[in-house]
């Protein structure tokens, strides 16, 4: 048979193999985002309102990239309900300084105020385990504390505070995995949402940090929770590219993810502008993970970089989960050469 034609079956193979469950909450979520990435607000938002309908668990980065589509679809009184749940969840206030810019950008200061107006009286209460949230932000003062001390770009465990760093990861780890172990991964809905308006809703909340700290190579691990992450991606209650995120920082990185993750590489040339490439994988790769991502409803990987390169286009409006530093990468100029040139795809930002 020839090369071509291998490639056409390839392709075809794949295409049967996956089929993300479209009925499920986040099937339905991953249609709307992709409606987003062609500019189809309207569809998007109609695909959004049958999600919301289908669970009482909708994450913040949906409401969130609800409220946008309907702002710029002319929805406006819908875009208020979707405003008002984030508040609830303190994913944002309407004075927060992300918040005003996403939204005085899009629909100008009447409707802003007329926003900051309906949401001014809500408080947060939604979320279910004050106690864990508070044990958890406890754990991520004391993990940080001597790591402060060391101050930045050193070394912290070549400094002075190494021993008492390594005995509170150590504590903090057996106290993560016997909260995980009791009540999983902690969701939004258990502890509230720290305020980033970005949408990467569980980067900075303490259970994060203190998992990367027993991460793949470093020197305080004492604990493998890859088995606890892995059964953590099934569940919707957690955003999808978070946990993926989690789950490759543990083991070895987005290089070596069995679900092969897209990566955007990006190089700064002599004139200091930004150029932005993916590396393409072979057709049998894309066979495979995709295969492996249909067992955890995940959305195939094309349609993963779809979303992460108009995320980057759009300077992160709509929130997709996704996290520079990880998900992009800076490399060196003098690196390209050493690539493959045919499997670089380089793609535009303006």
């Amino acid at each position: 048979m020839k090369r071509s034609n291998v490639f056409i079956v390839c392709c075809l193979c794949a295409n049967l193999l996956y089929s993300q469950d479209i009925n499920t909450y986040r099937g339905i979520v991953n249609k709307a985002e992709l409606q987003i990435t062609d500019n189809r607000f309207d569809s998007a938002l109609i695909y959004y309102r049958k999600a919301f309908a289908k669970t009482k668990f909708v994450l913040s980065k949906e409401y969130y990239n609800a409220t946008l589509c309907a702002i710029k679809t002319g929805n406006k009184e819908e875009a208020k309900r979707y405003v008002a749940q984030l508040c609830y969840k303190g994913f944002l206030t309407i004075t927060d300084t992300s918040t005003k810019y996403n939204l005085l950008h899009l629909v100008g200061n009447d409707l802003y105020n007329e926003f900051k107006k309906y949401t001014d009286t809500i408080k947060t209460t939604d979320y279910t385990n004050p106690q864990l949230k508070n044990v958890l932000d406890t754990m991520i003062q004391d993990d940080q504390r001597f790591r402060k001390r060391s101050g930045r770009g050193v070394d912290y465990m070549k400094g002075p505070y190494a021993k008492i760093i390594s005995l509170i990861d150590s504590i903090n780890a057996y106290h993560l995995l016997a909260i995980i172990k009791k009540d999983g991964i902690p969701d939004e809905f258990q502890i509230g949402i720290q305020n980033d308006g970005r949408g990467n809703i569980n980067y900075n909340n303490s259970w994060y940090i203190v998992l990367i700290h027993q991460g793949y190579g470093s020197l305080t691990r004492i604990i493998d929770f890859s088995e606890y992450i892995l059964n953590a991606i099934k569940n919707e209650k957690l955003p999808p590219h978070t946990m993926l995120n989690a789950y490759e920082r543990i083991n070895g990185g987005i290089n070596d993810s069995i679900f092969g993750s897209p990566r955007i590489l990006r190089v700064k040339n002599k004139e200091g502008k930004f150029k932005y490439f993916y590396i393409k994988e072979d057709s049998l790769s894309v066979i495979r993970h995709d295969e492996i991502r249909k067992q955890y409803n995940l959305e195939k990987a094309s349609e993963s970089r779809k979303k992460l390169i108009y995320w980057i286009k759009t300077k992160q409006e709509f929130a997709f989960d996704f996290l520079f530093g990880y998900d992009i990468d800076d490399i060196p100029e003098d690196v390209i050469p050493m690539f493959n040139q045919k499997l670089l795809i380089y793609f535009d930002i303006e």
